[in-house]
C-alpha cells in the first residue's frame, strides 16, 4: 500500500510534497496504478465508475481512455506481456532498423486489440509502443 500510496506524488499529492498539500486539480477518483520510470506517463483507474475505467496520459495532457474496466487492461496487458516475454524475447519485438517488428505488431492486434476494442487498443498500442 505504500508504494502505491507513494505513486500518487504528483498527481494526487502537490509536487514533492511529503503527502500532505492535496493537488486540487487531480480527481479524488483518480488512483495512479502504473506509471513511467520518473513519472509523467501515469496509468490511472477511475475509481468511481462501474468496471474502473482506466485512462493512460503524457505530461500534462489530459488523461484518455485505454480500457473500459480494470479488469479488461489487466488481461490486455498480461496477454502483452505474454507475447512480448513469451514469443518475443522481449528485445525481439524491434526489428534491425530498431522499429516494431510487423510480426510484433500483427500477433498483439491480433491477440490484444479483441480485449479491448479497436478504439482503446490504438490508444493503449500508442500509450506503450507510439
Amino acid at each position: 500500500m505504500d508504494a502505491l500510496e507513494n505513486g500518487q506524488v504528483g498527481y494526487k499529492w502537490a509536487g514533492e510534497s511529503n503527502k500532505t498539500e492535496l493537488n486540487e486539480n487531480w480527481p479524488a477518483q483518480h488512483l495512479v496504478f502504473m506509471d513511467d520510470i520518473g513519472g509523467g506517463k501515469p496509468v490511472i483507474a477511475v475509481t468511481d465508475m462501474p468496471g474502473t475505467p482506466v485512462l493512460a496520459s503524457y505530461d500534462a495532457a489530459a488523461p484518455f481512455k485505454i480500457a473500459d474496466s480494470l479488469a479488461d487492461f489487466l488481461l490486455a496487458f498480461a496477454k502483452t506481456v505474454e507475447i512480448v516475454h513469451g514469443k518475443f524475447d522481449i528485445f525481439d519485438i524491434y526489428n534491425d532498423d530498431d522499429e516494431l517488428s510487423s510480426k510484433f505488431v500483427k500477433l498483439l492486434n491480433k491477440e490484444v486489440s479483441p480485449l479491448l476494442g479497436a478504439e482503446n487498443y490504438e490508444r493503449f498500442f500508442d500509450y506503450f509502443y507510439g
